[in-house]
């Protein structure tokens, strides 16, 4: 294994055994247990939350939706894109992508009623998030590929639906990056954690590489059996450690969505 994916197999062994001790664990002790780790965890202080669903009237002049357009740059705007470049350099096949990001937003109109940072307006998820921000993400993530995997055949697998297999590799791509951004919103909610805090970023960039790995498993088990060697035949660290932490985050959300319904 490469340098980059034994540490992150060290991070999320880490990492599972804290969502394991999480899952057994109730989630008031959790929260007091890392707020004692560390203070800006679980802070109880009444805090004004932000809602992006207040004015929704949107004016299709140049002005307006300049301003609109400016109001929106902010760290969460760039981080937004370039976490889609991530998945577009993870899993290079545009349709699968496009799919994935028309699912979460789904995810957040639906959820809305239960965390406040998916009440948006219309117009915040569709163009702002979906077209602008994935959009561009896509875009450029999409023309760095063959800066990161220049074996062009190679790259063809990520389109190829020829065998069953195939297409349950691309719907659990879909199911996936769904999945791990609608888990990333609900952790911070159900562990008081703040959006600056550096779990935050640091679970990003353990995913973007676990899933990385992953995906080139993926790729090389299912879509191009003749070109692998025996070192691909067989599924690495990194792929076991990213599927078993999926795994244990939704268990996790699982209990918290019934405590939800318990409310």
């Amino acid at each position: 294994m490469t340098w980059t994916s034994t540490l992150a197999t060290v991070a999320a062994l880490m990492y599972c055994s804290a969502l394991l001790w999480a899952i057994l664990t109730p989630t008031e002790t959790v929260i007091s247990t890392l707020h004692e780790l560390d203070p800006r965890i679980g802070d109880r202080t009444p805090r004004v939350e932000s809602y992006w669903n207040v004015h929704c009237d949107l004016e299709w002049t140049w002005s307006a939706m300049s301003d609109l357009m400016l109001a929106q740059l902010d760290l969460f705007f760039l981080s937004h894109i370039v976490g889609w470049l991530a998945k577009a350099i993870v899993y290079p096949n545009i349709y699968v992508l496009l799919i994935s990001g028309i699912l979460f937003e789904f995810c957040e109109i639906v959820l809305d009623d239960h965390l406040a940072n998916f009440k948006e307006c219309w117009w915040d998820h569709w163009i702002v998030d979906f077209l602008l921000c994935n959009g561009l993400g896509l875009v450029v993530g999409l023309l760095l590929v063959p800066y990161v995997e220049r074996d062009a055949r190679l790259m063809k697998g990520y389109y190829s639906i020829s065998k069953p297999l195939h297409l349950f590799f691309h719907a659990a791509a879909v199911y996936g990056f769904s999945l791990l951004d609608v888990h990333a919103f609900i952790l911070k909610d159900m562990f008081l954690i703040p959006v600056s805090h550096p779990f935050n970023p640091l679970r990003l960039v353990l995913v973007g590489v676990l899933g990385y790995h992953t995906s080139r498993d993926a790729l090389h088990l299912g879509f191009c059996k003749a070109m692998s060697t025996r070192r691909y035949r067989s599924i690495r660290a990194p792929t076991v450690c990213f599927l078993l932490m999926i795994g244990l985050e939704l268990v996790l959300m699982l209990r918290f969505v019934a405590e939800w319904n318990g409310e």
